[in-house]
């Protein structure tokens, strides 16, 4: 059986009494992963799964959104993957961003559901838990022997406490369905050597605080695991709905909507989450596991008569799957990552933004970040050029591309789209720890560039104004970089 990760979320306001939630939806199949070489092979890289497309991944993701669509959802997102169009980190990410603030602007209590549905890993000292795109590869080896640092493997994969701080700074309360190959070598300290057992134990009970801290046990917002830590979990058939084997919880959820469907009978937050964990509900998967303590249960997920309307988006990841890999240690650069070189940047390098007031993304204020004080990542090729930072209280991510695959150069860019979604349009797209854009409109002007014979970029200064989906007020910007 091939072993699976699917997460759900249910992000919502708690409010008294019994409360319709409009509902909203990203759903994420990531059937395909990249595949290593031969040589990459002996070397112990692979992709989380040894490379083997995930099948029933797209189809649990494409059964969840006709399940909501169905039950009234009002708007979604299914997201998918195919041949060289792998799911990304970035398309995760986007993907959560875009449809909370698509959710944040309606005012009758609405719900979104975030599934993902792919691979996924834990860690051996604090499990924590990453969801593994379709374009990394990992050092097998080094996982295997607790050698890959936590901080490694995020710098590549989605890190699951980091998404739940995104939600958290949104103001968008959620629930997670983890359906997920919780996999990963318990740590028993031995490397500790002959120091003292008290010193052992404390260790230990580290270790156990961040396990409770990472499960989310006692927070109003449940997140449900499939199995218990170091436990693979499989796919499971459902051939009412496919021939293909799916997410176990992802058929709990969706034979819970069935029955909802059939009968006609309103669907309570408390019922969902009873047949979600109810061992006699279904014979066919384990229940679902959850250390929370549940608000406002009455709330109805579905309500009779449904509305009558739904849209929804689709698209595919936006990885690839034909481009020479690197290898770093324990992790290899994406095929998407490996066009962007990525630099260091001098001390001298600067940003400073000017948020009119209405305007979302800056929220009115005014900003100067420093490379002397802020750890910029800057990544550039020919055609994009990428900025951002993360301190853990906050994050900010800066996109800039040319049109049609063109070079980047010294030019004004009018009529800018949101990047990744600017087809030949020039891509802008400048987002704040958890606020971002569904549309975009803008423009930049490269002022200035430097860059060697083989295309190495020494310098670029710019600036840009954008505006975020109906607001009239504007952020703009200027960057100063300086590179190593």
């Amino acid at each position: 059986m091939r072993s699976i990760i699917v997460l759900l979320i249910f992000a919502f306001s708690y409010s008294y009494g019994q409360n319709k939630r409009s509902i909203y939806y990203v759903s994420i199949g990531s059937t395909h992963y990249l595949k290593a070489s031969d040589a990459l092979k002996k070397k112990g890289f692979a992709s989380i799964g040894q490379g083997e497309n995930l099948d029933g991944a797209n189809t649990s993701a494409t059964l969840v959104a006709y399940a909501l669509d169905e039950s009234g959802a009002k708007d979604g997102i299914l997201l998918k993957s195919a041949e060289n169009k792998l799911i990304t980190s970035n398309d995760i990410k986007s993907a959560a961003r875009t449809i909370i603030e698509i959710a944040k602007k309606d005012k009758n209590s609405p719900l979104i559901f975030f599934y993902f549905s792919g691979h996924g890993i834990g860690e051996g000292f604090g499990w924590n838990q990453f969801l593994i795109p379709g374009d990394i590869l990992l050092n097998l080896n080094s996982l295997a022997n607790n050698q890959t640092s936590v901080k490694e493997i995020k710098n590549k994969a989605i890190y699951v406490h980091e998404l739940v701080d995104v939600f958290n700074n949104s103001g968008v309360n959620y629930t997670m369905l983890l359906d997920v190959c919780y996999s990963g070598n318990r740590q028993t300290f031995d490397y500790l050597g002959a120091v003292s057992s008290s010193l052992k134990e404390i260790t230990g009970d580290v270790s156990s605080i961040i396990k409770v801290m990472n499960q989310f046990k006692g927070s109003p917002n449940p997140v449900f695991f499939a199995g218990r830590p170091g436990i693979p979990v499989d796919q499971v058939e459902f051939k009412e709905k496919t021939t293909k084997a799916i997410g176990p919880l992802a058929k709990r959820m969706i034979k819970i909507y069935n029955l909802s469907a059939t009968s006609k009978v309103n669907l309570t937050f408390d019922y969902f989450v009873e047949k979600m964990t109810d061992w006699g509900f279904d014979d066919t998967t384990n229940p679902g596991i959850t250390f929370a303590d549940l608000k406002n249960g009455d709330d109805l997920l579905i309500s009779y008569p449904l509305p009558a309307y739904s849209y929804q988006e689709f698209s595919f990841g936006t990885g690839r799957s034909d481009f020479p890999v690197t290898i770093g240690d324990g992790i290899t650069e994406s095929p998407e990552d490996v066009r962007l070189k990525e630099y260091k940047v001098k001390n001298d390098s600067y940003i400073k933004l000017n948020s009119q007031e209405g305007d979302y993304i800056g929220d009115g204020n005014q900003y100067e970040f420093k490379a002397s004080r802020v750890d910029f990542n800057v990544s550039f090729d020919d055609h994009s050029l990428l900025i951002d930072w993360d301190t853990g209280d906050d994050w900010w991510n800066f996109s800039f591309s040319a049109p049609d695959s063109k070079s980047l150069s010294a030019s004004v860019y009018k009529n800018a789209k949101r990047y990744d979604f600017n087809e030949s349009k020039p891509g802008l797209e400048v987002t704040n720890t958890g606020r971002g854009c569904s549309d975009i409109e803008g423009e930049f002007e490269v002022l200035s560039m430097s860059r060697e014979a083989d295309g190495t970029l020494n310098q670029i200064s710019l600036k840009f104004k954008q505006y975020c989906d109906d607001d009239k007020a504007a952020l703009t910007g200027e960057i100063q970089l300086n590179l190593k």
